[in-house]
């Protein structure tokens, strides 16, 4: 007798899942009619394949009364165009004072103490994925000359082919002095220098 039930078991699984595939497909179709389900297509997990949407990073002034913002965007070919902006604490009065595309393999950022003490400067942080450089951005949007829209320390620090290996900006010392690290070319830790903003010079400090 067993034998002759296999056809009625195999009508009744067949209109299971029949049943099953219209319940789901419904689900999709109309995710608003299940508000607890999880669809990619409900949640918006599918981006679109030209661009990601922007990433924001904010980092206040010292004093509290201006902001600097850093929005990121990726493209489809995984390149990355970094745009910042100068703005109130609240983030009103936005005003962008720089922007660059670079390669996948590189990035930037806001590095600590980016803001000058008068908050008219700030200064940004490049890494091209071999080395670092450091941008000083006028929070006016204006240039510091008519070819220089940004300053690039460590361009301006090989140019006077120092003897010494640039390693780090740290913050500032005044509103024109930016405080310098560097190192040996055995890798040992070198004098600390000030890049004096005016001049474009490069000042020892007594260790």
């Amino acid at each position: 007798m067993l034998p002759h039930k296999h056809p009625i078991l195999k009508i009744f699984i067949a209109i299971a899942c029949f049943f099953t595939g219209i319940y789901l497909l419904t689900r999709y179709q109309n995710p608003k009619a299940y508000p607890n389900s999880v669809s990619t297509l409900a949640t918006g997990v599918l981006v679109s394949a030209s661009a990601s949407p922007a990433a924001e990073i904010q980092a206040h002034a010292p004093d509290g009364t201006a902001n600097l913002i850093q929005r990121t965007k990726i493209s489809a070919d995984q390149s990355k165009t970094y745009s910042f902006f100068a703005a109130d604490v609240d983030g009103k009065n936005q005003q962008q004072i720089f922007t660059r595309t670079v390669s996948p393999v590189a990035s930037m950022s806001i590095p600590f103490n980016a803001w000058a003490p008068d908050n008219k400067t700030v200064f940004l942080e490049e890494n091209d994925g071999v080395a670092k450089k450091y941008l000083v951005v006028k929070v006016s949007g204006e240039r510091f000359s008519k070819n220089e829209q940004f300053l690039e320390v460590a361009g301006l620090w090989g140019e006077k082919k120092m003897d010494y290996v640039l390693d780090t900006v740290t913050g500032w010392a005044s509103p024109t002095l930016l405080i310098l690290t560097t190192k040996k070319e055995d890798g040992s830790k070198g004098p600390n220098y000030w890049f004096e903003i005016p001049s474009r010079s490069f000042l020892i400090l007594a260790s």
